[in-house]
């Protein structure tokens, strides 16, 4: 899944970190064969998952950058690819 996620995004293979991450996250939150009718996360902690929060892999997306390191007239984010949530934000849209 992860393989497939890089190389149709067109994302170098360095990010394979991000990659598998992002995957783990996507299949904790499906319901899979195993698990019938519920989720592995629901099976865990016997909560349904929010997956409003779901980006697609490789997306475009703006990063902001801080006021500190822009001036009045610089551009206040960076044009990059959606690869995924870091852990503190993963926790942070948990709750």
């Amino acid at each position: 899944m992860a393989r497939c996620m890089l190389y149709s995004k067109g994302i170098h293979k360095k990010n394979w970190a991000e990659a598998i991450s992002c995957a783990t996250f996507i299949l904790n939150r499906i319901p899979t064969k195993v698990v019938k009718h519920v989720t592995p996360k629901e099976k865990w902690n016997g909560q349904k998952p929010n997956i409003s929060n779901f980006k697609v892999f490789g997306c475009e997306c703006w990063a902001h950058i801080p006021h500190a390191k822009w001036k009045k007239l610089d551009p206040k984010s960076h044009k990059c690819k959606f690869t995924g949530l870091s852990f503190s934000r993963v926790v942070e849209l948990m709750h």
